[in-house]
């Protein structure tokens, strides 16, 4: 007779197989319902590789202090060495002591830095009433990627400590308009990728002259004009640039010889890039809306710049899209 296969008891299964499929548990669930099932479980919902992604929403306003007063203190007590990943996403809208918020995510996301091993944090601010200041990023040594996200009813405050983020490679500042750079601004010299939105006219562009390893650099809603770009003949290592929404496109943009992607989306100048780009470009990407001009007139504009780009003689890449 043959034998049966005895059934797998879920007790014997091993623990990096447990692990697995908590990861596939929000961070409420596995710490408010995982935890309280038995003590191994409660050890495994606390072990590194389950504290090395960490995800926190608190979109609740009358939630988010308390929530994120206790969330930093079981930090301290269990989590900050173990965290590489933090991603935060927050309604502050009604709340009234803003600061006390920024206050306990500067004291949490500190602790995670200090211990060495947080890499990575992207951060989503929803109805913050006034401006985010980044003072407070100034002691996350450890970064690697930051992203911070406000929507589009707050502004951001750039402040000259980002440059002590030595090991920051990439940034992403999104959503919301940066207001001002403080007069001594400086960015990390170790970036190789930057996002920028909705850039003042007021806003000099001049920082972005000592990012001497940036390799990708995009700009949404930038107002600067042609004349403000000049920061990019100093970008040496930058191989792909892309301006979506920008009010005008860069006086030097035909001596980026280093250039080798060129993004335009949106832009009302956009028939302009095949007069001004020089043709060591390997791969340009238009989009144009079609309310910019009258009559599909930028269509024609367009056209001719996509005939002119075509005919050099290392471009293997050219996309036009009408939107």
């Amino acid at each position: 007779m043959a034998s049966r296969t005895q059934p797998v008891q879920w007790g014997s299964l091993p623990d990096e197989l447990w692990a697995k499929v908590f990861s596939a548990v929000d961070f409420d669930e596995r710490h408010r319902s995982l935890a309280l099932v038995c003590h191994r479980w409660a050890e495994l919902v606390n072990s590194p590789p389950l504290l090395a992604d960490l995800e926190l929403s608190l979109m609740e306003p009358a939630a988010v202090t308390p929530g994120m007063r206790a969330f930093c203190a079981w930090l301290a007590r269990r989590a900050a060495r173990h965290v590489r990943r933090l991603r935060i996403c927050v309604n502050l809208e009604g709340l009234q002591r803003c600061d006390e918020f920024l206050s306990l995510l500067a004291a949490g996301t500190t602790a995670c830095s200090a211990a060495g091993g947080l890499q990575d944090l992207r951060l989503r601010i929803h109805n913050h009433p006034s401006s985010v200041p980044l003072s407070w990023v100034a002691a996350l040594t450890s970064l690697r990627f930051l992203e911070i996200e406000p929507d589009l009813s707050s502004a951001m405050d750039i402040c000259g400590s980002l440059d002590h983020l030595t090991n920051l490679q990439k940034l992403k500042l999104a959503g919301a308009p940066i207001r001002a750079w403080e007069g001594a601004t400086r960015l990390p010299f170790s970036l190789t990728s930057l996002q920028l939105d909705d850039i003042d006219e007021a806003v000099s562009l001049a920082p972005l002259a000592s990012l001497s390893r940036l390799e990708r650099l995009r700009l949404l809603e930038a107002e600067a004009p042609s004349s403000g770009y000049a920061s990019l003949r100093h970008l040496t290592r930058m191989t792909k640039l892309s301006l979506t929404t920008c009010s005008s496109l860069p006086d030097s943009l035909g001596e980026l010889t280093w250039l080798r992607h060129l993004e335009v989306k949106y832009s009302q100048q956009a028939s302009r890039v095949g007069g001004t780009v020089a043709t060591h470009l390997d791969r340009v990407w238009l989009v144009v809306h079609c309310s910019f001009l009258p009559c599909n007139r930028h269509l024609t504009g367009a056209d001719s710049c996509c005939r002119v780009l075509s005919k050099a003689p290392c471009f293997n890449d050219l996309a036009f899209l009408a939107a």
